[in-house]
């Protein structure tokens, strides 16, 4: 998966080919600078720095205009002088887009019209950085109180009751984002929007320990893209990158030491169950995982747990005091299982549902979300 996401990134930025160009201007102003020129940037798939495509000088009232031929709607980028970075991002779904910079003002650099695509994209950035700030606050809250040593038992009932807090509050917070962005998908404005906003919350996830886009929702956010934009090459070539949806096979090692292999379940509904005896959010969803496969084991529903354990001795112990009845297998690796990686494990838990074919037909449910999902495609 996480390969996957690096593919995006570059796929986000990717200039692509079309039979006839069309010319795409930018006119602007650039308050509160001393700025003498501002570049217009495309950013090339297989290359590390950005096509520079056009400049303009910056006169005495801070206007500039850039003007470039385009291919294909994509992404491109304003950068003034000699700035590492650039100030504005930009998608040529229009010929014609205004941008009005104040490079002194951090919070609200720039503004732009004529371009819905770009005007979403600033709205879409203001809303990642306020939602990081909550996000930052209850991290940090959670932290402080971490380190407060509870004197006796209702101290210690308080803590964990002020942490648990703190914990819903950041994945509510998480989880307000990914629907952000999961809507504005479905608006589907703009290919080179929903790849960027995508990719953007990808990375955030992964570095902020989010639930991110599983790759069915990627899957779902492509095809929905193409069904609107079938010609645009981004998309197309983001569809080469998705994983298949056939189950990849695999075998390893049960609780006795004997190989076991996911094809021999074959004709059955299998949820493939990543975890470990380690993982603490692991062992607070198993109860939920029991209670699924005691409701569900009689309608050709069984449970395949793969653990990244690397100590048998705790893996086995875990095992039975979940009461986990069902198949498990591991390679004893932990994060270094090919299996994992095969499936683009990132963090556990983290479950596949397949039918009896071996199709994916859903992944990364949970507690309430597992009995509904189980209960809607087992017949």
């Amino acid at each position: 998966m996480r390969n996957v996401f690096y593919a995006l990134l570059i796929l986000a930025v990717a200039s692509c080919t079309s039979k006839s160009g069309t010319s795409f201007t930018v006119e602007g102003t650039i308050k509160n600078s001393n700025v003498q020129m501002v570049y217009l940037e495309q950013n090339l798939a297989n290359s590390e720095r950005p096509l520079i495509v056009d400049s303009s000088k910056v006169d005495k009232d801070g206007q500039f205009k850039l003007t470039t031929t385009t291919k294909e709607e994509g992404l491109y980028s304003l950068r003034a002088g000699n700035a590492e970075l650039p100030f504005a991002v930009l998608v040529n779904d229009s010929k014609k887009v205004k941008i009005n910079a104040d490079l002194s003002n951090l919070q609200n650099i720039y503004t732009v019209s004529g371009s819905k695509a770009s005007e979403e994209l600033v709205r879409f950035d203001k809303m990642v950085g306020q939602q990081l700030e909550v996000l930052s606050k209850y991290s940090q809250h959670y932290d402080s109180v971490a380190k407060v040593k509870a004197l006796n038992t209702n101290q210690q009932k308080t803590l964990d009751s002020l942490r648990a807090i703190d914990s819903l509050g950041y994945e509510s917070t998480s989880q307000q984002m990914k629907d952000y962005v999961f809507n504005l998908t479905k608006q589907n404005i703009s290919p080179s929007l929903t790849t960027y906003a995508v990719t953007t919350f990808q990375q955030l996830a992964e570095r902020y320990g989010m639930r991110g886009f599983t790759p069915l929702e990627i899957t779902e956010i492509v095809n929905t893209g193409l069904g609107k934009f079938p010609e645009n090459t981004i998309l197309q070539d983001w569809k080469k990158t998705l994983r298949p949806g056939q189950a990849p096979d695999f075998t390893l090692s049960d609780t006795t030491g004997k190989p076991f292999s996911l094809s021999s379940l074959k004709g059955k509904y299998v949820l493939i169950d990543f975890w470990a005896s380690w993982c603490l959010p692991c062992r607070k969803e198993n109860p939920n995982v029991v209670a699924a496969y005691n409701q569900f084991k009689d309608r050709n529903f069984t449970i395949l747990g793969v653990s990244l354990d690397t100590a048998r001795g705790a893996w086995m112990y875990a095992i039975r005091t979940d009461s986990l009845i069902w198949n498990h297998v591991s390679d004893l690796r932990g994060w270094e299982s090919e299996t994992a990686a095969k499936y683009g494990v990132q963090s556990i838990p983290y479950n596949l549902l397949i039918d009896p074919n071996g199709n994916i037909i859903a992944e990364d449910v949970r507690g309430k979300e597992l009995f509904t999902t189980l209960d809607r495609y087992l017949k």
